[in-house]
């Protein structure tokens, strides 16, 4: 017999996965049906389980495009309201969000256990779970780029030459250095090296100009 709410783990901080396991476990009105550390185990399991909401906690290292992608389809695909969970990362929280994540908790700001139970709760009745801040930083990063634009935030992803942009765009490779330095001073980054790094993380759309995209004037190396 169920207890409840049915939650569903998963993550890349194994740590923060088995702490909100027994703080879960711990709710009588709560049930954790399934734990993984894997996307694509967790895709798999929801798919099976049909859990109410799905807890991601997840970090940005080298496996989050792979987290990201599994938002998408629990979201999307399943139709199941995923809450992500993690230290604060304003960038993680907004492809997290473009992604269909239903909300946003930032361990570092997180006073009591119930803000974390009721945010599951929330997330669960189809409210999204966000603090005015966080929904400011959302609104606010999100950015209309062109079509050309795309191409060579694209092409700089694939880390491409300005001579081999050039001869896929048709144009010159002196254009290619004028269009990145517009491409900096739109996504407000400081240089080239810094827009590849974001190009390599961005989440653009199929059809449309949107691209989510956050300041990373503070990121330094």
């Amino acid at each position: 017999m169920s207890k409840g709410l049915r939650v569903f783990l998963w993550g890349n901080m194994p740590l923060m996965v088995r702490g909100m396991e027994s703080l879960f476990a711990s709710q009588a009105n709560m049930e954790v049906v399934g734990t993984t550390a894997r996307p694509k185990e967790s895709v798999k399991l929801c798919r099976a389980l049909r859990p109410d909401v799905v807890v991601a906690c997840v970090r940005r290292d080298k496996s989050w495009p792979h987290h990201l992608e599994a938002i998408r389809t629990i979201a999307g695909e399943l139709n199941i309201s995923v809450l992500v969970v993690s230290t604060t990362d304003d960038w993680l929280m907004v492809q997290a969000l473009h992604g269909g994540a239903s909300g946003f908790v930032d361990v570092s700001n997180i006073r009591d256990e119930e803000e974390l139970f009721q945010a599951v709760r929330r997330v669960a009745r189809g409210q999204l779970v966000l603090r005015q801040e966080q929904l400011d930083i959302y609104m606010h990063h999100r950015v209309r780029l062109t079509p050309n634009e795309r191409r060579m935030l694209a092409f700089l992803g694939r880390h491409l030459n300005d001579a081999e942009i050039a001869a896929r765009m048709g144009i010159k490779p002196t254009s290619v250095r004028r269009r990145v330095e517009r491409l900096c001073r739109k996504l407000n980054v400081q240089d080239r090296e810094m827009l590849v790094e974001l190009a390599e993380e961005c989440v653009i759309t199929g059809e449309d100009t949107e691209m989510v995209a956050v300041v990373l004037r503070d990121r330094r190396r």
